[in-house]
């Protein structure tokens, strides 16, 4: 795992790589919530909250990087540990209130924007579990169901200000995600049908995982005006998929999926 600069830049914090001589294990990347009253179990919902997301993030960043190991390809010479520095607090709060300074306008306006969403979440109480907001342009939210987890799904939201677009959908990620991908992409019509929007498909062919898409575009992302109409339509789209996927991918069965046979034209969209 020598791609710290990545996997940091992915994570979207600084963290600890920690290899202590004398020592059969290591550890690597430890978030750490201070000042936390374990005693009050009010506080619990957001502590588990703060915990599911940082179990869900390692768990993408870390999970292709694992399986692609190959440990001779070791040298045991070869170790650059020096010089990491390392994170006391990874606090949500952190990355979200006290670094605002340091965050582009960009940033700052994508950061605002899941907040709002959050609270609009938060207060609607749907189906799809609530997950911190960040500056990244992307939200990927749970479906909270342990037969999608296990498949390697996750719910998408985007928010590009430089495009000015945003997006509803979900990630296909994993050893089967080709094949989970083209089994849903026969179910097009009726998904699109119950869902009453046009999904784009896209099989990001030289990534790890697939895309299926609802694009909303606008004149101005910029323009906060139409940002209440904008979460509206996040809101319910993302309620929506999550409602008529979840069945969907459940019974999805990756066996059933013969190679080759995708009805799917790369380039379409």
């Amino acid at each position: 795992l020598k791609d710290k600069d990545e996997i940091e830049l992915e994570l979207d914090r600084t963290i600890e790589w920690s290899n202590k001589s004398g020592q059969k294990q290591c550890s690597i990347g430890k978030s750490v919530r201070d000042n936390c009253d374990l005693t009050n179990r009010d506080n619990w919902p957001d502590y588990l909250d703060w915990m599911y997301e940082q179990l869900e993030t390692f768990h993408r960043v870390f999970a292709p990087r694992i399986k692609a190991l190959d440990a001779s390809d070791y040298i045991p010479t070869d170790l650059d540990l020096d010089g990491i520095s390392v994170s006391k607090s990874n606090d949500w709060t952190e990355s979200a209130s006290i670094k605002r300074d340091k965050l582009t306008p960009t940033q700052l306006m994508q950061l605002e924007y899941w907040e709002a969403l959050h609270e609009l979440m938060k207060e609607r109480k749907g189906n799809v579990p609530l997950t911190r907001p960040y500056h990244h342009y992307r939200m990927n939210p749970s479906f909270g169901i342990s037969e999608i987890n296990n498949k390697e799904f996750m719910l998408s939201a985007n928010f590009r200000v430089s495009e000015n677009s945003v997006s509803a959908g979900l990630n296909i990620e994993g050893d089967n995600a080709e094949a989970h991908f083209y089994l849903l992409r026969k179910l097009k019509k009726e998904l699109e049908q119950e869902l009453n929007e046009k999904l784009i498909y896209d099989p990001c062919p030289n990534a790890q995982y697939c895309f299926v898409r609802i694009w909303h575009t606008v004149p101005d992302l910029k323009d906060r005006s139409v940002w209440q109409s904008l979460l509206e339509w996040h809101y319910t789209k993302l309620e929506d998929i999550h409602r008529v996927f979840a069945p969907q991918i459940i019974a999805l069965d990756a066996s059933d999926y013969i190679p080759g046979e995708t009805d799917l034209d790369d380039t379409e969209s």
